[in-house]
Protein backbone atom coordinates (compact mmCIF):
# COMPACT_ATOMS: atom_id res chain seq x y z
CA UNK A 1 0.00 0.00 0.00
CA UNK A 2 2.70 2.34 1.24
CA UNK A 3 5.53 2.34 -1.01
CA UNK A 4 8.50 4.33 -0.12
CA UNK A 5 11.49 5.24 -1.95
CA UNK A 6 15.04 5.35 -0.23
CA UNK A 7 16.77 9.37 -0.75
CA UNK A 8 20.38 8.97 -1.55
CA UNK A 9 21.32 10.38 1.69
CA UNK A 10 19.40 7.57 3.64
CA UNK A 11 20.89 5.28 1.52
CA UNK A 12 24.37 6.79 2.38
CA UNK A 13 23.56 7.02 6.42
CA UNK A 14 22.88 3.16 5.98
CA UNK A 15 26.26 2.20 4.07
CA UNK A 16 28.19 4.44 6.70
CA UNK A 17 26.92 2.34 9.78
CA UNK A 18 27.02 -0.65 7.95
CA UNK A 19 30.71 0.32 6.90
CA UNK A 20 31.20 1.15 10.99
CA UNK A 21 30.01 -1.89 12.04
CA UNK A 22 32.23 -3.45 9.67
CA UNK A 23 35.42 -2.41 11.03
CA UNK A 24 34.53 -2.66 14.68
CA UNK A 25 33.97 -6.15 13.99
CA UNK A 26 37.40 -6.67 12.21
CA UNK A 27 39.23 -4.65 14.94
CA UNK A 28 37.96 -7.03 17.59
CA UNK A 29 40.42 -9.15 18.92
CA UNK A 30 39.37 -12.67 19.32
CA UNK A 31 40.49 -14.27 22.71
CA UNK A 32 41.17 -17.81 22.48
CA UNK A 33 40.99 -18.98 25.88
CA UNK A 34 44.35 -19.83 27.34
CA UNK A 35 45.42 -22.91 28.85
CA UNK A 36 45.21 -22.37 32.98
CA UNK A 37 48.71 -22.36 33.37
CA UNK A 38 49.58 -19.30 31.04
CA UNK A 39 46.68 -17.58 32.49
CA UNK A 40 48.02 -18.12 36.13
CA UNK A 41 51.71 -17.38 34.64
CA UNK A 42 50.23 -13.99 33.50
CA UNK A 43 48.68 -13.03 37.17
CA UNK A 44 51.66 -13.70 38.64
CA UNK A 45 53.27 -11.78 36.30
CA UNK A 46 50.76 -8.91 36.98
CA UNK A 47 51.63 -9.27 40.86
CA UNK A 48 55.81 -8.94 40.42
CA UNK A 49 57.46 -5.73 39.96
CA UNK A 50 60.41 -4.95 37.63
CA UNK A 51 63.52 -4.43 40.02
CA UNK A 52 65.34 -2.64 37.67
CA UNK A 53 62.23 -0.17 36.39
CA UNK A 54 60.34 0.62 39.36
CA UNK A 55 56.50 0.51 39.07
CA UNK A 56 56.23 -1.11 35.96
CA UNK A 57 54.97 -5.42 36.59
CA UNK A 58 56.92 -7.83 34.64
CA UNK A 59 55.00 -8.70 32.47
CA UNK A 60 54.79 -5.01 31.23
CA UNK A 61 58.63 -4.75 31.40
CA UNK A 62 60.64 -4.71 27.83
CA UNK A 63 64.21 -5.19 30.34
CA UNK A 64 66.31 -8.73 30.04
CA UNK A 65 65.75 -8.97 33.70
CA UNK A 66 61.82 -8.75 33.20
CA UNK A 67 61.88 -11.35 30.83
CA UNK A 68 63.97 -14.08 32.85
CA UNK A 69 61.51 -13.72 35.81
CA UNK A 70 59.03 -14.48 33.71
CA UNK A 71 60.80 -17.66 32.33
CA UNK A 72 61.12 -18.55 35.75
CA UNK A 73 57.70 -17.82 36.70
CA UNK A 74 56.48 -20.82 34.59
CA UNK A 75 59.43 -22.79 35.05
CA UNK A 76 58.18 -22.48 38.60
CA UNK A 77 54.69 -23.64 37.62
CA UNK A 78 55.58 -26.43 35.37
CA UNK A 79 57.13 -27.99 38.88
CA UNK A 80 53.93 -27.55 40.84
CA UNK A 81 54.38 -24.92 43.55
CA UNK A 82 51.92 -22.72 45.04
CA UNK A 83 51.07 -18.88 43.82
CA UNK A 84 52.61 -17.80 47.04
CA UNK A 85 56.29 -20.07 46.92
CA UNK A 86 56.67 -18.01 43.93
CA UNK A 87 56.26 -14.85 45.12
CA UNK A 88 58.12 -15.85 47.91
CA UNK A 89 61.07 -16.92 45.77
CA UNK A 90 61.20 -13.79 44.10
CA UNK A 91 60.94 -11.67 47.55
CA UNK A 92 63.86 -13.59 48.98
CA UNK A 93 65.94 -12.52 45.77
CA UNK A 94 64.63 -8.93 45.50
CA UNK A 95 62.86 -7.88 48.83
CA UNK A 96 59.50 -7.27 49.20
CA UNK A 97 59.74 -4.66 46.85
CA UNK A 98 59.14 -6.67 44.11
CA UNK A 99 55.17 -7.11 45.40
CA UNK A 100 53.35 -5.18 43.54
CA UNK A 101 50.69 -5.04 46.69
CA UNK A 102 52.44 -5.44 49.73
CA UNK A 103 51.49 -8.09 51.75
CA UNK A 104 48.59 -7.36 54.75
CA UNK A 105 50.53 -8.61 57.77
CA UNK A 106 52.64 -6.38 60.15
CA UNK A 107 53.68 -3.32 59.70
CA UNK A 108 52.33 -2.97 55.65
CA UNK A 109 49.15 -3.92 57.09
CA UNK A 110 49.51 0.04 58.39
CA UNK A 111 49.45 0.70 54.14
CA UNK A 112 46.11 -0.80 53.70
CA UNK A 113 44.38 0.41 56.86
CA UNK A 114 45.45 4.67 56.64
CA UNK A 115 44.28 5.25 53.83
CA UNK A 116 40.68 4.37 54.21
CA UNK A 117 40.77 5.46 57.64
CA UNK A 118 42.09 8.78 56.45
CA UNK A 119 39.03 9.12 54.13
CA UNK A 120 36.79 8.65 57.09
CA UNK A 121 38.52 10.86 59.24
CA UNK A 122 38.76 14.10 56.50
CA UNK A 123 34.63 13.18 55.46
CA UNK A 124 33.95 13.24 59.20
CA UNK A 125 36.07 16.90 59.66
CA UNK A 126 34.38 18.19 56.71
CA UNK A 127 30.79 17.19 57.74
CA UNK A 128 31.13 18.80 61.20
CA UNK A 129 32.95 22.13 60.15
CA UNK A 130 29.87 21.95 57.36
CA UNK A 131 27.73 21.75 59.82
CA UNK A 132 28.91 24.29 62.69
CA UNK A 133 29.31 26.74 59.80
CA UNK A 134 25.12 26.04 58.84
CA UNK A 135 24.08 26.64 61.75
CA UNK A 136 22.18 29.74 62.30
CA UNK A 137 23.56 31.99 64.84
CA UNK A 138 26.88 30.58 65.06
CA UNK A 139 29.33 32.98 65.49
CA UNK A 140 33.33 31.50 66.15
CA UNK A 141 34.34 32.34 70.17
CA UNK A 142 37.06 34.60 69.40
CA UNK A 143 37.59 36.31 72.20
CA UNK A 144 37.00 35.67 75.69
CA UNK A 145 35.07 38.24 78.08
CA UNK A 146 36.86 41.10 79.61
CA UNK A 147 39.20 42.69 77.00
CA UNK A 148 36.63 41.58 74.49
CA UNK A 149 33.99 43.92 75.72
CA UNK A 150 36.37 47.06 75.60
CA UNK A 151 36.91 45.55 72.14
CA UNK A 152 33.66 45.72 71.10
CA UNK A 153 33.30 49.36 72.11
CA UNK A 154 36.30 50.55 70.18
CA UNK A 155 34.88 49.22 66.90
CA UNK A 156 31.17 50.49 67.33
CA UNK A 157 32.86 53.93 67.71
CA UNK A 158 34.62 53.48 64.45
CA UNK A 159 32.20 52.01 62.72
CA UNK A 160 29.95 54.64 63.62
CA UNK A 161 32.09 57.53 62.53
CA UNK A 162 32.98 55.81 59.18
CA UNK A 163 29.14 55.78 58.40
CA UNK A 164 28.90 59.47 59.26
CA UNK A 165 32.32 60.27 57.17
CA UNK A 166 30.11 58.23 54.69
CA UNK A 167 27.36 59.97 54.66
CA UNK A 168 28.68 63.20 54.43
CA UNK A 169 30.70 61.73 51.10
CA UNK A 170 27.59 60.53 49.73
CA UNK A 171 25.85 63.96 50.61
CA UNK A 172 28.72 65.89 48.90
CA UNK A 173 28.34 63.69 46.04
CA UNK A 174 24.99 64.28 45.35
CA UNK A 175 25.22 68.16 45.95
CA UNK A 176 28.30 68.06 43.18
CA UNK A 177 25.61 65.61 40.98
CA UNK A 178 22.82 68.44 41.34
CA UNK A 179 25.42 71.39 40.39
CA UNK A 180 26.52 70.01 37.64
CA UNK A 181 22.80 69.25 35.77
CA UNK A 182 21.79 72.36 37.03
CA UNK A 183 24.86 74.07 34.99
CA UNK A 184 23.42 72.40 31.80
Amino acid sequence: MFKRTWRQGEITVVLLIVGAFTVLAACTISTSPLPPDERRAQSLDKSLICPICPGETIDRSQVLLANQMQVIVREQIEEGRSDSDIRQFFVDRYGERVLAAPPKEGFNLLMWIAPPVGVVLALLVLYFVTKSMLRPGSAPALRTSGAGDNADSELDAYLELVDKEMGEVDESTEQSDKNDTEGT
